[in-house]
């Protein structure tokens, strides 16, 4: 099912997103001001509610590009982005 153009469980995942950051709107996800506490969110959230082809198509709507072909590597993946963007700050 697509609302607004988007897939539901897609939909559901950035507009939880988006209310734990604050965002005005859903394209605010994409700021790199909310770059640093998205990845907070998801390093801790469950990633195995929802299927590894939704997360893959959340990460393609936020301009993220990850490579993962499991959960444990989408969580390595996730952690390694949030390790070096500290670095670099």
């Amino acid at each position: 099912m697509c609302v607004f153009g988007i897939n539901s469980a897609i939909e559901q995942i950035l507009i939880f997103l988006k209310n734990e950051v604050q965002a005005e709107t859903l394209t605010d996800l994409r700021k790199p001001i909310y770059r640093e506490r998205l990845l907070e969110i998801l390093t801790e959230c469950p990633l195995g509610l929802y299927h590894l082809g939704t997360w893959q198509e959340v990460f393609r709507w936020l301009d993220w590009s990850l490579s993962f072909s499991d959960y444990p590597e989408l969580k390595s993946a996730l952690e390694s982005i949030r390790i070096k963007d500290a670095k670099e700050a």
